[in-house]
């Protein structure tokens, strides 16, 4: 997942971005839940659950790096003793049935394509959801939070959790191989902020967090919403 010795040292030009509330409007995880409930895959009291988690999140009781792990482990639950190809295929379903892209998502990302951008998915969120969604929309590469596969059956074990700090781990990486291309940041969250540092220029989607409101102030970054992020990324590329 995360061996980027593939990559040449050379000019490239890339868009890093969250995927939920950034170009997906809504939780990809949770609305996967209830899809897999849907077609009777997982439990329908799994999606309650989830709102109870982001409740808790919302009201301050719980950090950022705690809700991530806490709906994680529910993830992992729900995949345990799934098939990896079974997961695929409801993915893909799930996706062409429940893409709650932003209106605006598809233009922008042919945007940078015009522009010679690199586009990358990186998302604290489950992977089956961020893989679905990257195909869909035609990202050139998906980081995610992951989970153990043991022949070719999902253990319930987390992986790897691509938290605020990793997502900036992953961005530095990049950064150190491509220093002579622009890279572009996307996000909506405090678990963004550090990826947001990481980057040259920064784009902060309908902030809810004060402390992201202040703290891109700050910084200079881009506040932008539905009706600005197209004239104001195209004018900075």
């Amino acid at each position: 997942m995360f061996n980027l010795g593939i990559f040449k040292a050379k000019k490239k030009n890339c868009a890093f971005f969250d995927l939920d509330l950034t170009l997906y409007n809504g939780s990809s995880t949770s609305n996967f839940y209830f899809f897999l409930a849907e077609q009777g895959l997982a439990p329908k009291t799994v999606f309650s659950q989830t709102q109870k988690i982001y409740l808790s999140y919302r009201l301050g009781r719980t950090s950022y790096a705690e809700t991530v792990k806490k709906i994680l482990q529910l993830t992992g639950s729900v995949l345990q003793n799934q098939a990896q190809k079974t997961i695929e295929n409801w993915q893909k379903k799930f996706i062409s049935e429940k893409n709650h892209f932003f209106p605006w998502t598809k233009d922008l990302l042919h945007l940078l394509k015009e522009n010679n951008y690199q586009t990358y998915l990186v998302s604290a969120a489950a992977e089956p959801p961020v893989s679905a969604a990257a195909e869909f929309l035609g990202i050139d590469r998906f980081f995610s939070s992951s989970f153990e596969v043991k022949n070719g059956i999902y253990t319930g074990q987390i992986k790897t959790i691509l938290n605020n700090q990793e997502k900036k781990k992953l961005v530095q990486k990049f950064s150190g191989r491509f220093r002579r291309g622009k890279k572009l940041g996307f996000g909506d969250s405090v678990g963004d902020m550090a990826m947001l540092s990481s980057v040259d220029t920064a784009f902060v989607y309908e902030p809810r967090s004060k402390k992201l409101i202040k703290t891109a102030k700050e910084k200079s970054w881009f506040i932008v919403n539905r009706e600005t992020i197209m004239e104001t990324v195209a004018k900075n590329l």
